[in-house]
C-alpha cells in the first residue's frame, strides 16, 4: 500500500483483501508522522525504501493511494521494479512500462454511472 491518507488507511483496514487471499505486506508513506509507526501490525516505511522492499518481499502488486502531485514520483520509483500490476486509487492516469498492468479505480465515475442507470429506470 503506497499512501496512507484517508483512502489508503481505510483500504489497509478493509478485511476484504485478506478474505480474498491478498495480503498487504508493506506500507509506504512520506509523512514523518506516519513513517516508523505500525498500522495493523505492519511498519510504515518511507517511500524511498520501496524498491528494496518490493524486491525483498517479492511484491508484484502495488495499491496506489497518493495525491495526484505525488503520482509521477512514485511511478518513477516503482516503474523499473518487480511490480507487475498497480491498483490506482489516485485521480491521475499513470504512464508505466508496458510490463505493468494498471487498473484505475474512480469512485466519481462509478457514482455517475450508477446515477445515470437509476435515471434511466424512471
Amino acid at each position: 500500500m503506497i499512501g496512507l491518507g484517508r483512502i489508503g488507511s481505510a483500504l489497509v483496514e478493509h478485511r476484504g483483501f485478506f478474505d480474498r487471499g491478498f495480503d498487504i505486506v508493506a506500507l509506504f508513506d512520506t509523512s514523518d508522522f506516519k513513517v516508523g509507526r505500525n498500522l495493523h501490525g505492519l511498519k510504515v516505511h518511507h517511500i524511498d525504501e520501496i524498491r528494496h522492499i518490493i524486491s525483498d518481499k517479492k511484491i508484484e502488486i502495488a495499491v496506489l493511494a497518493v495525491p495526484v502531485e505525488a503520482v509521477s514520483d512514485v511511478v518513477d520509483l516503482i516503474g523499473n521494479s518487480d511490480i507487475k500490476g498497480i491498483l490506482n486509487w489516485s485521480p491521475a492516469r499513470l504512464t508505466v512500462p508496458d510490463s505493468i498492468e494498471v487498473k484505475n479505480v474512480n469512485m466519481v465515475m462509478e457514482l455517475e454511472a450508477l446515477s445515470f442507470k437509476l435515471s434511466q429506470e424512471e
